[in-house]
């Protein structure tokens, strides 16, 4: 990240590592550890009164967490920055949807350890891995998780919906129709 600064600075550009650290810190960067806030909105209204009931968590509580993490890099940053956030500690629910032509099993092999359970769906691209392949993979690398296949994105957050903390993951067309659809609610 300081290479970039020390190169303009070689060009002549006055930017101290201040100035930097402060224009770091106010960016960001949607889908990359994107946090949703608990809002009451619902993924599918069709299912509301179903969700709303004592029995459980309320689903206008759930925080939803974006992260493309489409490759093992970014799933790797994605582990980082979950195991020193405040939300490692609570059980989680992830929505899992990965490319085909992308290293699946090494992605998996991050983020198993990080949730409880695992809903498995298919981003909107032809290039889409078969849910039920996921939901196997994942149960081979952690038998003991939870594992869901919903082979419809809204179908998936209704189901992560009235978890508490849910992060969708794994492609950024996943992470797009999932911001388009909780902004919709």
């Amino acid at each position: 990240m300081w290479e970039g600064l020390e190169i303009m600075r070689g060009m002549g550009w006055p930017i101290s590592r201040a100035h930097a650290a402060a224009g770091f810190a106010s960016v960001s960067w949607r889908a990359r550890f994107q946090v949703l806030p608990r809002t009451g909105r619902f993924p599918d209204n069709s299912i509301k009164a179903e969700l709303y009931c004592p029995a459980r968590r309320d689903p206008r509580k759930t925080l939803f967490i974006i992260d493309g993490a489409h490759n093992e890099e970014a799933a790797r940053a994605f582990s980082a920055t979950w195991k020193s956030s405040p939300f490692s500690g609570e059980p989680a629910v992830f929505v899992v949807g990965i490319l085909q032509d992308k290293e699946r099993r090494g992605v998996l092999e991050l983020l198993a350890p990080l949730a409880k359970k695992f809903i498995f769906t298919r981003p909107d691209s032809p290039r889409a891995a078969d849910p039920c392949a996921l939901a196997d993979e994942l149960s081979a690398i952690r038998p003991d998780a939870e594992v869901e296949v919903q082979e419809d994105i809204r179908a998936a957050l209704s189901a992560a919906a009235g978890c508490g903390t849910a992060a969708v993951l794994g492609s950024f067309y996943l992470a797009g129709s999932a911001l388009e659809i909780l902004a919709e609610s």
